[in-house]
C-alpha cells in the first residue's frame, strides 16, 4: 500500500513538473528576443589596412608537427584506468 502511495505522488509530480515546463516555453518569447535575422540588418565595413611602416605578419606554425612518429604497433599499450581504482581501502 505504501509502495503504491510513493508511485502515485511520483507519478504526480511528474506530470506536474512537465506541465509546468510546458508554461514556461510558452511565455518564453515575452523574454527572450528572436535574433534569427538581425544579421540583415548589418552593415558592410571596408576590410583591415596595415599601415604603410608596418610588415604583413606571416603565418607560423605554433604547433610543429613532429617527423618521427613511431608506428602504432611500437607503441605499448596504455591503460586508461587510473591507478588503485577499484582497490578496497
Amino acid at each position: 500500500m505504501k509502495g503504491t502511495k510513493l508511485k502515485l505522488i511520483g507519478l504526480m509530480l511528474i506530470v506536474f513538473t512537465l506541465g509546468a515546463c510546458q508554461q514556461l516555453s510558452d511565455k518564453r518569447t515575452q523574454y527572450i528576443r528572436n535574433r534569427a535575422q538581425d544579421y540583415l540588418k548589418s552593415s558592410m565595413i571596408p576590410p583591415l589596412r596595415v599601415p604603410e611602416n608596418l610588415s604583413h605578419p606571416y603565418p607560423t606554425d605554433n604547433y610543429p608537427i613532429p617527423r618521427n612518429i613511431p608506428l602504432a604497433s611500437a607503441v605499448p599499450p596504455v591503460s586508461l584506468v587510473p591507478p588503485g581504482f577499484g582497490q578496497l581501502l
